[in-house]
């Protein structure tokens, strides 16, 4: 009987957390792509009734949306949607809701892109000078990089999990703590541009070199050398996304990578000259 009660509280929190996460998900969405536009009001009621929903889960919810200062709740008021200058415009929710409308997805590319050029070149001379451990798991991952993408893997789950490791280990080893943070804000962009097919399959030669000497001269304490090849990573990043529509991908993993290593053999000496699309 126990094991019975354990198997169904199990069951419910699994039920809970997929209600929780729907309606975080579409709210978000709403107030991030303006179909929620500022000044709109909401009640807990209306909320609990549309989405058929707990009012407990209702409340949880805007707990969090609060937190990201998209809404305010107030007694014989409601929920109000808040103006975007309140937003916590570099949480990794946001920056997802926001990529739901065509325009708002290229402003804030635009955005993300410009404040990635002005802090992380910085952030990789800051971890040259200081040399704290860790340095070494950059050039592994910078070499996985490279081999994942010369046989055309550049768009899949394990490239992309390589890439974030790699931008946000940067921003740690700088050992400023607020680039530390903001390195999520990296992380959380390049799921984004994955899931938008933003991401090629084959990246360009040139960006994947520049990874590579990004993390020796990080390594090897050389602080112009890193920071001249992460701008030319973020402008190169920049530069790829463009204006063209997208679609997601989905959310689920794709894979386009061949199956067999002579395939892998043969594509990755290659690749250096044919393909010139751009990493991140």
């Amino acid at each position: 009987m126990r094991a019975n009660a354990r198997v169904v509280q199990r069951a419910d929190r699994v039920v809970h957390r997929a209600d929780y996460d729907a309606l975080l998900s579409e709210l978000g969405r709403r107030i991030a792509t303006g179909k929620l536009p500022a000044g709109t009001v909401m009640t807990l009621a209306d909320l609990e009734g549309e989405f058929k929903v707990s009012r407990t889960l209702v409340r949880d919810v805007v707990k969090v949306l609060e937190g990201l200062g998209m809404v305010t709740s107030r007694r014989r008021v409601g929920v109000t949607v808040e103006s975007r200058e309140n937003w916590q415009l570099l949480d990794p929710h946001v920056i997802a809701w926001r990529m739901y409308d065509a325009d708002e997805r290229r402003h804030h590319l635009l955005e993300i892109s410009e404040l990635r050029r002005g802090l992380e070149p910085e952030a990789a001379r800051l971890a040259a000078q200081r040399g704290l451990p860790g340095a070494d798991r950059l050039v592994d991952l910078a070499e996985r990089m490279r081999d994942l993408g010369a046989v055309g893997c550049g768009s899949d789950p394990e490239f992309l999990a390589a890439d974030t490791e790699f931008h946000e280990l940067i921003a740690t080893l700088s050992g400023n703590e607020i680039f530390a943070r903001l390195g999520a804000m990296t992380g959380a962009l390049l799921v984004e541009r994955t899931h938008w097919d933003l991401q090629p399959a084959y990246p360009d030669a040139e960006a994947v070199r520049h990874h590579i000497r990004l993390a020796l001269a990080i390594r090897d304490g050389k602080p112009e050398t890193a920071a001249e090849s992460a701008s030319f990573i973020v402008t190169q990043a920049a530069d790829e996304v463009g204006d063209g529509e997208t679609q997601p991908s989905g959310g689920e993993a794709r894979s386009s990578c061949p199956e067999t290593e002579q395939n892998a053999g043969e594509t990755q000496q290659a690749s250096g000259e044919t393909h010139m699309n751009s990493a991140n």
